[in-house]
């Protein structure tokens, strides 16, 4: 049995249970990075995309390391730096600066 109970591996499993597990790390790193100062007032979507990247990979303490200039990277040599990256092409081209339309 996983965290939270989780047995049910199917599409239905996975909407009623790892999603809401997911939306809230997602929320805890958020909160975290305002805190640490990794995401500030006044930064754009693509840089805020960037740091929860970033966040997803080395936690909001290497994230904050990454954007400050101290980089990192996991176990694999994937560095905080290429997911900042990810996040910004992310907001930056595949949603036109954020918009979906």
């Amino acid at each position: 049995q996983a965290e939270d109970g989780i047995r049910d591996t199917s599409v239905t499993g996975v909407q009623t249970c790892a999603l809401p597990i997911l939306q809230k790390y997602t929320e805890s790193n958020y909160k975290a990075l305002v805190k640490n100062g990794t995401i500030q007032p006044g930064d754009d979507n693509a840089t805020v995309a960037g740091a929860m990247a970033s966040a997803h990979l080395l936690g909001p303490g290497g994230a904050y390391k990454t954007r400050y200039g101290e980089g990192g990277s996991d176990a694999y040599g994937t560095t905080g730096a290429s997911y900042v990256a990810k996040g910004k092409y992310a907001i930056n081209t595949l949603t036109k600066n954020g918009s979906l339309v």
